[in-house]
């Protein structure tokens, strides 16, 4: 009988040089939030709007500054509310994670200070 190394993965033992891994490769797919895909659709349409009006101005001569202002105001709106929204978001988890670091930086320390506490002759 032949022994073996074994080693610990996910409360299972396995010999050394096994792969415990799923072979099969995924692909990394950037996951588009709701908030973004907004974002760029408002940008889009505020592209395509400049364009278009742009056109029927040199073309017909005729300019809609009440309908320019109302699209714009609402678009551009609708663009800076979602930029504080995101704005704000990322600055909660930006503290939640320095937090967090925080406090497993304290856990450490105190578990170095248990460990010196334990061995001091």
């Amino acid at each position: 009988m032949v022994e073996h190394d074994l080693v610990e993965d996910k409360k299972c033992f396995f010999p050394k040089g096994v792969n415990t891994k799923n072979s099969t490769k995924k692909r990394s797919t950037k996951k588009y939030h709701a908030l973004d895909l907004y974002i760029c659709f408002c940008f889009v349409c505020i592209i395509i709007y400049t364009i278009v009006h742009t056109y029927i101005f040199y073309k017909l001569g005729i300019e809609a500054r009440v309908l320019d202002a109302l699209f714009y105001g609402v678009f551009g709106g609708e663009v800076l509310l979602c930029a504080l929204l995101k704005r704000l978001k990322l600055k909660q988890e930006h503290e939640q994670y320095m937090k967090n670091k925080q406090d497993k930086q304290d856990d450490d320390i105190e578990e170095v200070e248990l460990a010196e506490d334990r061995y001091d002759l």
